[in-house]
């Protein structure tokens, strides 16, 4: 591996660890954790849901849903139909 990129990996490393540590002082109990807080901003917790549902499940459901059932099969999911 070229020292660079480890360079870039290691510093990734450090402030991720980092980052959990600082926000694991955040978090009371398993409920606090589950909801956030109930302190996200709208734009963050949409985009969360969006990348929880678009997952491997998605893109093959949606694959085997057009397969299956033709453009209507695919019609609720966001990004299969466009």
């Amino acid at each position: 591996m070229d020292w660079p990129l480890t360079i870039v990996v290691s510093l990734y490393l450090i402030g991720i660890f980092a980052l959990s540590i600082y926000a694991s002082g955040q978090v009371h109990d398993e409920a606090d954790y589950v909801v956030a807080g109930r302190r996200l901003p709208l734009w963050l917790a949409w985009g969360t849901l969006m990348a929880t549902w678009f997952g491997a499940a998605t893109v093959l459901g949606a694959a085997e849903a057009a397969r299956d059932e033709g453009v209507r099969g695919t019609l609720l999911d966001p990004f299969a139909s466009g």
